[in-house]
Parts: C-alpha cells; sequence; structure tokens
C-alpha cells in the first residue's frame, strides 16, 4: 500500500446521486427524495439498499460525494512489503463512489457459482465492474476494498485461482485492502460465500 501521505484538502458535497432507483430499506427510511441519474440493469435490484451510491443517504447508509485532492498507492518502507495489495491509497482531484458490498447475484437475483468460492469471486468482480462503469469509471479507480468470507481457509486454498481471476479484472492495481472471515452473510442461506464492498475514486 503506496507512498506518503499529505491528507484531504476541504471537503465539499456535490450532488446527490443513487446509482440505482432508491426504494425502502429494511430500517423503515425512505430515499425516495433522492434524484438518480444512473441505473446499473446488469445488476439484481436491490432489496433494501442502493448498489452504490454518490450522495448522502440517511443512516445507517452514509455516503457522501466528496470533491477530494491523484490515485496513489501508499506503502512507507517502516511498513512490511505489501503481496497483493496497498497499505494505503491517496486520491487527489476524485469524486468518491461508495459501492455497498456486492455477492455472487446475477441479473435476476440468483447465485452464480453455488459452493464454488472462486466462480462467487469472479461475478462479485463483476458487479463491482458495472457499478463502477456505471459512473464512467473503471476497476482501476478502486481505492479501497473490503472483503468479507465465511471460511478464510478456503480462501487461502483458492488465493492462487482467485489471484489469476483478480488479475483478469484488476491487472495490477492493487487498492488497500483488508479480508474478514465472518460468522455470517445476509444472503449466506442463498448461497454466497463472499461479499464485497469497495470504494472507487473516480477522475
Amino acid at each position: 500500500m503506496p507512498g506518503a501521505n499529505e491528507g484531504f484538502k476541504a471537503m465539499e458535497i456535490v450532488s446527490f446521486r443513487p446509482v440505482i432507483p432508491p426504494r425502502s430499506n429494511t430500517h423503515g427510511h425512505r430515499m425516495e427524495y433522492f434524484h438518480w441519474k444512473a441505473s446499473t440493469p446488469s445488476l439484481a435490484r436491490p432489496r433494501a439498499w442502493n448498489g452504490a451510491v454518490s450522495c448522502l443517504i440517511s443512516p445507517p447508509f452514509l455516503a457522501i460525494l466528496f470533491e477530494t485532492m491523484a490515485n496513489r498507492p501508499i506503502n512507507p518502507p517502516t511498513l512490511s512489503r505489501p503481496r497483493g495489495f496497498s497499505h494505503a491509497v491517496e486520491v487527489e482531484g476524485s469524486r468518491l463512489l461508495f459501492m455497498a458490498g456486492q455477492v455472487a447475484f446475477d441479473t435476476n437475483g440468483q447465485v452464480v457459482g453455488k459452493g464454488n468460492l472462486v466462480a462467487q469471486f469472479r461475478q462479485v468482480c463483476e458487479n463491482l465492474k458495472a457499478l463502477v462503469e456505471s459512473r464512467g469509471g473503471s476497476l482501476q479507480d478502486i481505492a479501497k476494498m473490503t472483503i468479507y468470507v465465511l471460511d478464510k481457509e478456503e480462501y487461502r486454498r483458492q488465493s492462487k485461482a482467485i489471484g489469476e481471476v483478480y488479475r483478469e479484472y484488476f491487472g495490477r492495481h492493487y487498492p488497500a485492502m483488508t479480508l474478514v472471515e465472518v460468522k455470517g452473510l445476509y444472503d449466506q442461506d442463498a448461497g454466497c460465500l463472499i461479499e464485497i464492498e469497495a470504494i472507487a475514486a473516480l477522475q
């Protein structure tokens, strides 16, 4: 995770743009007052949240579009050398796109690759790609990813195959990343094994 950290410039909210047409969420908050500009038809329609937002949404789904300070990996020599990720990423002159956790759902909300972690990882990458491209960006704009898995040992066993899929989509772009083993996922009963949320710094 790359470089020197100078921090953010002053932040300014520039607009409100849910990326997927809003619906009521399970916590009873209504989001109809936002004007959405771009849908993402290749993703399953969210049941309780927006697939990604560049706006401010009522709690607990907070996300704001900031004016920030060129994406630069930050990897100080005093830290261990990262492999397959960056310790930190500095962004300048970008719009921030906050993406909700993506699972291996296709357009119809069906799980792709039941029981197959690698296949599900590929579908999640497809979903993240659809989101960033819907706002004119690319996967190389992603600055931060958090990966949630049910079984970290299975992830380690499949790390070579997962790495091959990763490079198909991201090349040698390595955001700041965190991997967490969790007790359960919201869509675990549907067969989901992995969920990834991300933040992209769009140029």
